[in-house]
């Protein structure tokens, strides 16, 4: 406890001036803090509506301290206390990974939840994002879209071209080997690197053109030279002009400038893109990762780094291969299954499984034959469009027919103009010149015109031509206009009959998509319980997310494309999954955006209560004489003594608690484990065929000489590594995802319990020691005691972080294991890799088999129990520092709240009067900053509304809201319409019509 702090006046304060104290009424309860029952959704809306408020105002309020700061002292330590609360405030940022094989479709999937017109390359032919894309929000308001390239290091470009340039006068010069061949994956591995660098390199055109070349060369490349080394920032307005400035960066197909076809995604280590999509205003963070054996050490690395760091993991696979063996091992394989379990996102609330495109390659006959479990319903539906397919293609017909002789009477017609206006000015010439002789003579009405008897022979033949022409052409016209009527009647028909068939058409596709997510959901589920077996027995009813979705559908009715999405069959946009996924993935974001709010909103409210306090008139109604305060602090400083104590002890215990559950879990079996998982390696070892694939002599050296990690063109991916870190960590996973995900949680609970249970006690025994020096200090440590209560909240929130850090602690504790798995096997690798000639395939695979008695069996398993147990004793052993530290800086604050709350109820002045001086600065506050305070309070009454604010800063995108509004519902057309031919061009999307800034 530290003495009582000295009274600090201004320069220009006056001693005499004594304000009468105000009086107001108690500030009443926020409506953050009476959210209790309510939906989670309306407690988030109404604590971050608070904490919206609470930000404006504390910021407004820290600008006005900030010009008195220098002042006074006083005014200076609140200010500190007011921006630390500032600093301390967290953005919410929630990581969710988007993982699946190749072609996939996480790049259209990830366009569709952003509401961005491929803002990700996507291509039919390969993979598109070869590199990892991390995604958030753009909180900037000059530019719309900005992305950040983060390249490679040039030592790793430089490492695997050294080895092309090896491998290629490796190839040159090579003799037979094994079974008198040459070895063909020397060759695989050469052709991949080239392949890789083809589109960086100019110079690179072929194989061979490597003789004339060398790394230093290459390296010396312009687009080596701009890239490698360097952070590139890329800032547009225009949506085209964005995604062509960042395809080089993600996109494997390539581009062609200067003649020259190129793409620099393999000197690119991450690309981070900044766009404002709603989706990302709620703190998501979206993370496109590409395959789990990059050949990248850095992408790789990169990529783990973000798996130890996602809330929730989104298992991708296209509809095609999605609930097939193969395809369900390829939507989430081993590695990235056992990752998952180990960290804790292999459950039913951190992992999201989505099946993209679900509609493709569904062709209605062969389904319905392929599934009769399908409403026979559906076979009406069938007929019906099968009938009206055949009366649209004779109406087709029919009107082909109808085109045609309407094209001929056309070309009569023409024939018939182009012939009347040749012969117009003679005939009218010859009318003319019989009128003028006949001018006594009144013409009969509807006679025709003549060239009159004294007219020659040539005159008369003309007209009478022209004449003729003239009837022949208005038969032809109205032969036209009937035809034009019977083919416009035809086409209404055409219409009436395409819609009943499009109407069929849209109900036999939709049964056969429903029926085909009815049938991945169960095979995802099943797949999924039984790997969830491995690390729990406890199963949980809650219903496996999973999602699936047709992003193609989904664009086709965003762009107003219906009558394409109908075909498919969808008819809303809820329908294709979009909405739905986008609005389980934000739902995610509930629990830590409440958490980080209440949390917020709690420091801010304990900060202006301190305020407030200080505010308050110095002249209090009591106020203690220096021996009373001297005998009240020395009682404090003892209960004070107690709870730090107290606290003390409780942060060894569960310090001690924590190693326990760990002892008792996991390292009491670990010299059982070290056996049993060598035992499993040796069996794997001495197999002639290391895994489920046979394994050529070839490929077994490049293995090796590829350390481990190597994919035949011929027997697919190998990771040695990975299996022999695998026996070992599957053995432990159980215990430890129980250890991890259950018990350390349960010693969390009953931290939390004791410190309610510690910190009311400390609350009433502070107050009881006031009361005993003074009945008349009730009031001032009842605001103590409830300031005192309001720290189980805000210890709570430290201990949940200090657990998350020793969740993180615990990520990496596993991830220890494969790097001593990898250093033990490196020399037998560098070894076996360097081998030649005949029978080398037998001399590796006893190489192998010797070391698994050595360095490379039980004991290397043992040195990875020992820096496991001796990493795990030391988390727990951190815990108590933290704890520690978390209560000190709590209490601290605390303490320093109590001591300015005692000096203002000691007596101050000198020997001959008890009055106080009082700082002008904090005259001029005490006028400004409690009305502030006030409207806060009033403000965090207040429901919040549901009308969104405005973003003057978003672009102009389609809008993907699930629901649409009375306004949507009356712009789209009905389904006669629909059959217009108004396709909507990509290229000329509005968003793109913006040029840089």
């Amino acid at each position: 406890m530290r003495s009582p702090s000295p009274k600090v006046e201004d320069q220009g304060s006056d001693p005499f001036i004594t304000p009468e104290p105000p009086t107001k009424p108690a500030l009443p309860t926020p409506l953050w803090q009476r959210i209790g029952e309510m939906p989670l959704v309306q407690k988030v809306k109404i604590v971050e509506a608070a904490s919206y408020s609470a930000l404006a105002a504390l910021k407004d309020m820290i600008n006005i301290m900030t010009q008195h700061e220098n002042s006074d002292p006083a005014v200076k330590f609140e200010l500190s206390s007011l921006t630390k609360v500032l600093e301390q405030k967290k953005e919410n940022q929630i990581y969710i990974g988007f993982l699946g094989c190749s072609g996939a479709g996480k790049s259209s999937l990830i366009n569709a939840l952003l509401s961005e017109r491929n803002i990700l390359p996507i291509s039919h032919e390969e993979a598109s994002t070869s590199v990892i894309v991390e995604i958030s929000y753009n909180t900037r308001s000059d530019y719309h879209y900005v992305a950040e390239v983060l390249p490679m290091e040039e030592s790793e470009i430089r490492k695997e071209l050294k080895q092309l340039f090896e491998d290629k006068k490796a190839w040159d010069a090579q003799e037979k080997e094994e079974d008198d061949e040459v070895d063909p994956e020397l060759k695989q591995r050469m052709e991949f690197t080239f392949d890789k660098y083809i589109c960086v390199f100019k110079r690179l055109r072929s194989l061979d053109a490597l003789k004339n070349l060398s790394v230093e060369e290459l390296l010396e490349d312009s687009n080596a030279k701009n890239m490698l080394g360097q952070r590139r920032i890329i800032e547009k307005s225009s949506l085209r002009e964005f995604s062509k400035s960042i395809k080089p960066f993600i996109d494997k197909s390539k581009q062609v400038g200067d003649e020259f076809a190129y793409s620099l995604w393999p000197l690119v280590k991450v690309v981070k893109l900044y766009i404002k999509a709603d989706i990302l205003k709620t703190g998501i963070v979206l993370v496109d990762l590409p395959g789990s054996h990059d050949t990248s050490t850095a992408r790789s690395q990169m990529a783990a780094q973000y798996m130890k760091n996602l809330a929730l993991c989104c298992v991708t696979a296209d509809a095609k291969r999605a609930a097939t063996d193969k395809g369900a091992k390829d939507t989430l394989n081993d590695v990235r299954r056992r990752t998952m379990q180990l960290d804790g996102l292999y459950l039913k609330d951190s992992i999201f499984f989505i099946i993209t495109a679900i509609d493709a390659s569904i062709e209605p006959e062969t389904y319905i034959n392929d599934h009769p479990e399908l409403d026979r319903a559906i076979l009406d539906d069938v007929k019906l469009s099968s009938s009206y397919k055949g009366s649209i293609a004779q109406l087709d017909n029919e009107l082909k027919d109808k085109d045609s002789t309407a094209r001929k009477l056309e070309k009569i017609l023409q024939q018939c103009d182009e012939r009347l206006a040749a012969r117009k000015a003679q005939f009218e010439q010859i009318i003319s010149q019989c009128d003028a002789q006949n001018q006594n003579k009144k013409r009969k009405r509807g006679a025709a015109p003549s060239a009159g008897p004294t007219a020659s022979p040539e005159d008369r033949q003309a007209v009478k031509y022209y004449l003729s022409l003239q009837k022949v052409r208005n038969e032809q016209h109205d032969m036209l206009n009937k035809e034009n009527v019977e083919s416009l009647r035809m086409h209404t028909k055409k219409e009436n009959y395409t819609k009943v068939k499009l109407n069929a058409d849209f109900r036999i596709m939709n049964q056969c998509i429903a029926n085909r997510k009815k049938f991945q959901i169960n095979a995802i589920t099943k797949d999924y319980e039984t790997a969830r077996k491995e690390i729990s027995d406890k199963k949980s009813h809650r219903p496996l997310p999973v999602y699936c979705v047709s992003a193609v559908a989904f664009k086709h009715l965003v762009d107003g494309n219906e009558a394409k999405a109908m075909e498919i069959g969808f008819k809303t946009k809820a329908d294709t999954g979009i909405p739905g996924l986008r609005d389980g993935l934000i739902s995610t974001t509930w629990e830590p955006r409440l958490k980080n709010g209440l949390a917020f909103n709690e420091e801010l409210h304990n900060a202006f209560a301190r305020l407030e306090k200080w505010l308050e008139d110095t002249k209090a109604s009591f106020k203690m004489t220096a021996e009373e305060r001297v005998q009240l602090d020395g009682k404090i400083a003892q209960v004070s003594k107690n709870i730090d104590e107290s606290f003390a002890h409780l942060h060894i215990t569960i310090g001690k608690s924590a190693e326990q559950v760990i002892e008792k879990r996991l390292l009491s079996g670990f010299p059982k484990i070290s056996k049993q998982a060598a035992a499993k390696l040796r069996k794997r070892v001495t197999k002639t065929v290391r895994v489920s694939k046979p394994i050529i002599w070839s490929t077994h050296r490049a293995l090796n000489k590829s350390y481990g990690i190597w994919e035949s063109s011929h027997a697919g991916l190998f990771d040695w590594n990975e299996e022999i870190h695998g026996e070992f960590v599957d053995i432990i996973k159980k215990k430890w995802a129980q250890t991890f995900h259950v018990n350390i949680p349960t010693v969390v609970s009953q931290y939390i319990q004791e410190v309610e249970k510690r910190l009311t006690d400390y609350a009433d025994n502070l107050m009881s020691t006031a009361l005993g020096i003074s009945p008349s200090l009730r009031k001032a440590f009842e605001y103590l005691h409830d300031s005192a209560l309001r720290n189980v909240r805000r210890l709570k929130t430290r201990a949940d972080a200090v657990f998350a850090n020793f969740d993180t602690a615990a990520k990496d504790a596993w991830r220890l294991v494969k790097p001593i798995c990898e250093e033990a096997w490196m020399p037998i690798y560098e070894k076996c890799g360097a081998e030649k000639g005949k029978g080398l395939y037998a001399r590796n695979k006893a190489t192998h088999k010797k070391h698994l008695n050595g360095p490379g069996g039980k004991a290397m398993y043992e040195a990875c129990c020992n820096e496991l147990e001796t990493a795990l004793r030391r988390m727990c052993g951190d815990l108590h520092s933290q704890f520690e530290e978390k209560y000190r800086e709590i209490m601290q604050e605390f303490k320093d709240e109590m001591t300015a709350t005692l000096d203002q109820h000691t007596m101050g002045g000198d020997r001959r009067s008890d009055r106080q001086k009082t700082s002008l600065t904090k005259v001029k506050l005490q006028k400004i900053l409690p009305s502030m305070i006030e409207a806060l309070y009033k403000d965090w009454q207040a429901e919040p509304s549901d009308k969104p604010k405005e973003d003057k800063t978003k672009p102009n995108d389609a809008n993907l809201d699930s629901d649409r509004t009375e306004a949507e519902e009356d712009a789209i057309p009905d389904i006669d319409d629909l059959m217009k031919d108004r396709n909507f061009n990509a290229e000329s999307d509005a968003n793109d019509s913006g040029s840089d800034e």
